[in-house]
């Protein structure tokens, strides 16, 4: 993995933990452990994915589908 690669998937990370915090007010530590353990983080580490050049919006709106549905969905078009 390149830095730069790893600094986009940190930054992006830090991003949806600040979001998860703001909109479901979480902890610090309750809102890393949600992010750290989903399906969506796992993605987003994967540099096979590509997940880590999308938007950070992008890939929380990922993260929320995951939480209302309990898993990843891809949702049709």
């Amino acid at each position: 993995m390149s830095q730069i690669q790893r600094f986009l998937i940190e930054r992006i990370t830090v991003e949806l933990i600040e979001l998860c915090m703001a909109n479901h007010r979480l902890a610090f530590e309750q809102a890393t452990s949600f992010v750290l353990a989903s399906e969506t983080h796992m993605k987003l580490i994967d540099p096979e994915t590509g997940l880590y050049m999308d938007s950070s919006a992008s890939v929380y709106h990922l993260l929320e589908t995951e939480k209302r549905h309990g898993k990843m969905v891809q949702l049709e078009q």
